[in-house]
């Protein structure tokens, strides 16, 4: 799934154009983290497996960020704030690293950053 967003350092979501993210982008942010919600739920797909024990926290933690995003987003919030963005890029962290390697030694291509 394309992105319109990377995470650069210190973890801040911006535009690909190089604008600091809207509220447009923070949407994206909302589709990413649900589909992860939905994967760590499929036992068919790897980010339930890597999830292990910490399933239930993550899924959890989904909820909570998507709740605060629609929140400031229905708030009228330009932009998501510091620190939603940075709990959303750390649990996201957690699997895109994987994905990219167990990709790469399956032979795949390796994957756009969010």
């Amino acid at each position: 799934m394309d992105r319109p967003t990377h995470i650069v350092p210190p973890i801040r979501f911006t535009s690909t154009a190089g604008d600091e993210a809207s509220i447009t982008v923070a949407t994206a942010l909302v589709e990413h983290l649900d589909a992860l919600y939905d994967r760590l739920l499929d036992p068919g797909h790897r980010e339930a497996l890597v999830a292990g024990t910490l399933r239930a926290k993550h899924l959890d933690t989904i909820e909570r960020l998507l709740f605060r995003a629609t929140a400031e987003m229905d708030q009228g919030a330009m932009q998501l704030s510091d620190a939603l963005r940075t709990q959303a890029a750390l649990l996201i962290g957690q699997y895109r690293p994987l994905a990219a390697a167990t990709g790469r030694l399956a032979g795949e291509p390796s994957r756009a950053a969010l």
